[in-house]
């Protein structure tokens, strides 16, 4: 069965969203504290996310599917705190936009 983009968003959106929560729990104590509010935020965001992409007909695009890989390699490269969390705000950004 060929997968939809609502499908390949889905996916990769999960996979982002793991990869933050696991840097996140391998970062020190202040950082995860400097990283937390935003990380929630972007829990929520998703989970709203989710819900909208189960309700609604293929909503997203090539377009979607390209910015949302970019940000995925971005989290992958976030080697420090600062770039940790410009990847979340990009996240939550890009994911706000469509809810």
């Amino acid at each position: 069965m060929d997968k939809d983009n609502d499908s390949l968003m889905l996916e990769q959106s999960d996979g982002a969203l793991t990869v933050l929560m696991v840097k996140f729990r391998m970062a020190s104590l202040d950082d995860r504290a400097a990283m937390r509010p935003s990380l929630m935020k972007l829990i929520d965001n998703s989970a709203e996310f989710r819900l909208r992409l189960f309700k609604e007909g293929v909503i997203t695009t090539e377009d979607d599917l390209n910015e949302m890989g970019k940000i995925r390699d971005e989290i992958d490269a976030a080697g420090s705190k600062q770039a940790l969390l410009l990847a979340i705000a990009r996240t939550v950004t890009f994911i706000a936009m469509k809810i």
